[in-house]
């Protein structure tokens, strides 16, 4: 009897603690840096006023995991991307108004009414005369081209997580690629 209590309470508690955040994203990242490719498993969650990207890789035999926190305000409202190096074991707070892996629901918004949305102080434009034929998960992507340096991200067309599932020609040398597993 005192097994079957203790068992009950911990999946009722394990229940409790999950019901509380909703899962936007549980995908691969592949960065490309300098000719050296790392893949990364990335589950993106709601919680609370938070979003965290939770990230493990394995590396010379060893798991490595750590975690990017967000206010859910730069999600909403960000116009910055964080280009943090993870570090195993560390949660690394991001600024207001920066995101990692996606842009905000309100640079999203820009892009579908005006064309442009602005992000690490610079233009993105949608690029229509060569639009991806792929889909994330059944959704549609937006390519978009940057006025300088000819950055091109391809970006999940979804108001709940507008993913950057490719990155290319990034000045700072680090592209990617999002798969939903």
């Amino acid at each position: 009897m005192d097994i079957k209590i203790t068992i009950t309470g911990i999946a009722l508690l394990l229940c409790t603690m999950v019901a509380g955040q909703t899962t936007l994203l549980d995908g691969k990242f592949v960065f490309t840096m300098h000719q050296q490719t790392r893949t990364y498993q990335v589950k993106v969650v709601e919680k609370g006023d938070s979003v965290y990207a939770d990230w493990k890789t394995y590396y010379n035999f060893h798991w490595l995991a750590g975690r990017y926190a967000m206010e859910k305000a730069s999600l909403k409202n960000g116009d910055a991307l964080s280009w943090l190096q993870p570090i195993d074991g560390k949660v690394e707070n991001l600024k207001k108004n920066e995101t990692f892996g996606f842009i905000s629901r309100k640079a999203l918004a820009d892009l579908r009414t005006k064309g442009y949305f602005l992000y690490n102080q610079t233009v993105y434009r949608l690029n229509t005369q060569s639009p991806p034929k792929e889909t994330f998960g059944g959704i549609p992507l937006l390519a978009v081209v940057a006025d300088v340096a000819a950055t091109e991200m391809w970006i999940v067309d979804n108001d709940g997580l507008p993913v950057i599932v490719r990155l290319s020609n990034n000045p700072l040398g680090i592209d990617w690629v999002v798969s939903d597993r």
